[in-house]
């Protein structure tokens, strides 16, 4: 689950948490 990286919105969807 490359499109849900909780953490690291930077690797691709930085919606989720770009922390």
């Amino acid at each position: 689950m490359a499109e849900r990286q909780i953490g690291d919105g930077r690797s691709t969807m930085p919606t989720i948490q770009p922390f």
